[in-house]
């Protein structure tokens, strides 16, 4: 969660959880492992791997819990290889740049035939400088045009309100 704004909430009847990273942004979903794990939950990591800097998997895997499932994925075509993990998950959790969003959100209705509210949350990077939204160095970009504070209103928002339409 972090000091200011919202985190990724884990609803009651969340059972398996999709978390989708890639290494450098990693740390900011990783709280959620032990949180679903410790809940009796199930945890799959999708992390999207660069081709110059491949992800160490043992390394990786020795992080993890044991009962985490691990794969990678290609950067160039990771969004491809979503339909299994997405019809599995019952929510999707993901720290990725602001230019990934629009490509997982056609992907999860391409898979599931809509995007549904509370499915898909996203951490939003922004600067969380004053913490309260007057400084406005954290305002984010919404699907109808309109614009809001990260440090107010996020920084984990509904994919929903970031890629428009269900």
């Amino acid at each position: 969660t972090g000091f200011y704004g919202n985190g990724f909430p884990l609803p009651p009847l969340v059972r398996r959880l999709l978390l989708l990273a890639d290494p450098a942004r990693l740390g900011l979903v990783a709280p959620l492992i032990d949180a679903a794990l410790d809940r009796g939950n199930q945890v799959s990591l999708l992390l999207i791997e660069e081709p110059q800097r491949p992800v160490d998997v043992t390394a990786q895997r020795a992080t993890l819990p044991l009962s985490v499932e691990l794969h990678t994925v290609p950067r160039g075509d990771w969004h491809n290889s979503l339909a299994p993990n997405l019809r599995w998950a019952d929510q999707v959790c993901v720290a990725l740049p602001a230019s990934d969003l629009p490509p997982l959100a056609e992907a999860i209705r391409q898979v599931r035939l809509r995007l549904e509210s509370g499915f898909a949350l996203a951490l939003v990077e922004s600067d969380l400088a004053c913490g309260y939204g007057a400084c406005l160095a954290c305002v984010v970009p919404l699907a109808g045009g309109s614009l809001t504070r990260a440090c107010v209103h996020g920084p984990v928002f509904d994919l929903l309100e970031l890629a428009g339409k269900g």
